[in-house]
């Protein structure tokens, strides 16, 4: 039993709820979504429509109603005889625990927007094209006298040809990551786990360990092996909005920062658009060096896609900071975490 002030009521005090979380989050039980699963947390207790409804309540939604809440919750109510056959008492089990965080399928887009890789990869690939182009025609006119005129139009179809084809592998590879949003997820987890491996903060890790699962709307990540928690801390620290970061990564273009100062990206951010832009907090504990944040840069460029690396200083640093602030973020806000077992 908790009691919750009506959303309409202006007074504000989450003790309730804090420990209503605190109390499942030291019991298992059948999941309220699929009582094939066995849960640790609030999702032992309340499906997913449930704790979404607890959230409207808690922040005050205006169309949201503790009475409301309380008969959602009373037709979940599973009779004790059927909750006693879905724990399948005396069938084989694996006595294992995995950490699992929850994420948007819908904020996924954030991490890697589509057109990061034409934009990174045109310039490039025009270069090439101009420059295999100019080659190819001066071996051509070496062999077969032609006009002036006519070399020209040939270099720049050429050039057409190699820039697009230089351009079209980018633009396949991009296609597929969209198609497959759970691999930009599973590579933010790999990238972490590897960081972490890298700079003695855990041992090392099989890479297979880290699984997600689709779930429609929302993407699971699983994680399990000897320091699963320690990887979905910071897991769960990258995904969450953040509080008070030395590093910001920004994901969703790979032409910031670089040779910019910090004082000049403050100043574009009065004249470009930054609405769209993509921040993710580096955790803690990779944040304490400016080596391990370089490093989990690195592995993040290798896993996911291209980023920057921005530590935040003085006034300049706030005011970037309030951007990132209003980036959407990525965990489900009804249970970003959770622990399975079996």
């Amino acid at each position: 039993m908790s009691c919750l002030i009506p959303a309409d009521v202006a007074l504000d005090d989450a003790t309730e709820h804090r420990r209503l979380a605190r109390r499942h989050g030291h019991l298992l039980g059948l999941s309220a979504d699929d009582d094939a699963q066995i849960v640790r947390g609030l999702g032992n207790a309340l499906s997913h429509g449930a704790r979404e409804a607890l959230n409207r309540v808690l922040g005050k939604d205006p169309e949201a109603s503790v009475s409301a809440l309380g008969d959602l919750v009373r037709t979940e109510v599973i009779p004790r005889t059927e909750t006693r056959a879905a724990w399948r008492i005396g069938e084989a089990y694996v006595a294992e625990e995995r950490e699992a965080l929850t994420v948007q399928r819908a904020s996924v887009s954030t991490l890697v927007p589509a057109t990061r890789a034409v934009r990174s990869a045109l310039p490039w690939a025009v270069l090439l094209g101009m420059t295999g182009s100019a080659g190819i025609t001066a071996l051509v006119a070496s062999a077969v006298p032609i006009a002036p005129a006519a070399g020209v139009g040939i270099a720049v179809a050429i050039g057409a040809a190699l820039s697009l084809s230089g351009a079209v592998g980018p633009l396949v590879r991009e296609r597929r990551r969209r198609r497959d949003p759970a691999a930009s997820i599973r590579g933010a987890a790999v990238a972490l786990t590897r960081t972490l491996a890298e700079t003695g903060r855990i041992r090392p890790t099989d890479e297979a360990a880290i699984v997600v699962r689709d779930e429609g709307d929302r993407m699971r990540i699983e994680l399990s092996g000897p320091d699963q928690r320690l990887v979905a801390d910071a897991v769960q620290e990258l995904f969450a909005p953040p509080s008070a970061p030395r590093f910001l990564l920004r994901t969703d273009r790979d032409d910031v920062g670089g040779g910019t100062s910090l004082v000049g990206m403050v100043a574009a951010m009065r004249r470009e658009d930054l609405r769209g832009a993509a921040f993710l907090a580096v955790p803690r504990v990779l944040a304490r060096r400016r080596a391990d944040a370089e490093a989990f840069a690195r592995h993040w460029r290798e896993s996911v896609g291209a980023a920057e690396l921005i530590e935040l200083q003085g006034e300049q640093g706030l005011a970037l900071l309030a951007l990132a602030r209003r980036t959407p973020r990525v965990l489900d806000a009804a249970e970003p975490r959770t622990t399975l077992w079996g």
